[in-house]
C-alpha cells in the first residue's frame, strides 16, 4: 500500500496552476452577508431605515444584489411592502427579475437573514476597502 496516494492531498486551484491568475486581486467581499442583509429585509420590512442609513446599493459587491437592494428602496418608498412575491413582480416589471437569478434566487435569499446590524456593518466595510485605490471592480 506505500504506493497508494494520500487522501487529504491538498486541493489546487488556478492560482497554483497559472502565474496570470495568482496575480488577480479579488475586491473584498462577503456574498454570504449580502444576502443576509437582502433576506433580513425581505423578513422584516421595520429594519429598511436602519440599513439604509449603513448600506446603499453601491455598497453591494455583485451587480443582481445591486439592482435588488435598488428595487427594496423603491419599494419603500412607495409605501409597497418588500416581500418575497411583491419584489419579485416589481422585479419581473423592470425586467429585471431573471438578471438577479429569477423567483427562485429571491426565494432563498428569503430564507437568510441577519441579526441587526451583523451583515450591514461587513458589507459597508468591504464596500470602503473596495473604493481604496488598490481595488477596481471594473463593472463586476
Amino acid at each position: 500500500m506505500a504506493g497508494n496516494k494520500p487522501f487529504n492531498k491538498p486541493q489546487t486551484d488556478a492560482r497554483d496552476r497559472d502565474p496570470q491568475v495568482a496575480g488577480i486581486k479579488v475586491p473584498p467581499h462577503s456574498i454570504e452577508a449580502e444576502q443576509s442583509v437582502l433576506g433580513g429585509l425581505m423578513l422584516d420590512n421595520e429594519r429598511w431605515d436602519d440599513v439604509a442609513e449603513r448600506v446603499v446599493a453601491e455598497d453591494f459587491y455583485t451587480r443582481p444584489h445591486r439592482h435588488i437592494f435598488t428595487e427594496m428602496g423603491r419599494l419603500q418608498e412607495s409605501g409597497s411592502p418588500i416581500d418575497l412575491i411583491t419584489l419579485a413582480e416589481s422585479l419581473e416589471r423592470q425586467g429585471q427579475l431573471d438578471s438577479v437569478g429569477g423567483f427562485a434566487y429571491l426565494a432563498e435569499l428569503s430564507k437568510k437573514h441577519a441579526k441587526r446590524g451583523e451583515y450591514q456593518c461587513l458589507c459597508g466595510h468591504c464596500a470602503r476597502t473596495r473604493r481604496g485605490p488598490r481595488y477596481d471592480r471594473g463593472g463586476a
